[in-house]
């Protein structure tokens, strides 16, 4: 192997390094913006049922399991950030099956909240809430990804459950 090859190699590999430091640090972000969305639709429920809470037409048993499912779904993305560092932190990507899992669960997550609407309300009123706007969301930070395979994976899912 001569010097250009030794030196191809390394810059190739150094590339590969940064090119994967760049995407976890792509998900942390992604994920930070997911759950400060889920926490502003917690926290945004939460308002509107202590101030319109008289008003709305769901029983108040049954609207905190939309607060309970906002609440874990955020809890959830603050998880995935701190396990995103912990990679950045070892220099490792993680596993793709876990990303795909992750991608899974993540764009699931609107079709579960508009499934906890539809027990409650009229399914047809669950449908155009505006939670089913969430989709769009997922699919559109699906690019923060920088995996042309995970970003089909989200949009084909987002697409499936609508």
């Amino acid at each position: 192997m001569n010097i250009l090859e030794k030196v191809s190699h390394k810059a190739i590999n150094q590339f590969e390094h940064d090119f994967m430091r760049e995407v976890l640090l792509s998900e942390r972000r992604r994920v930070v913006i997911l759950a400060s969305v889920l926490t502003g639709l917690l926290i945004g429920g939460l308002l509107l049922n202590f101030f319109f809470g008289d008003n709305l037409r769901i029983v108040v048993k049954e609207r905190y399991w939309a607060v309970i499912v906002l609440a874990l779904g955020a809890i959830y993305e603050f998880q995935i950030r701190h396990l995103f560092g912990y990679f950045i932190k070892l220099e490792r990507q993680p596993p793709a099956i876990a990303r795909y899992g992750n991608a899974l669960f993540e764009t699931s997550l609107p079709s579960f909240l508009i499934g906890v609407f539809a027990t409650f309300i009229d399914p047809v009123q669950a449908l155009v809430n505006p939670l089913s706007n969430l989709y769009f969301l997922f699919i559109i930070l699906a690019t923060l990804r920088l995996d042309f395979g995970l970003c089909l994976f989200t949009g084909g899912v987002g697409v499936e459950q609508t």
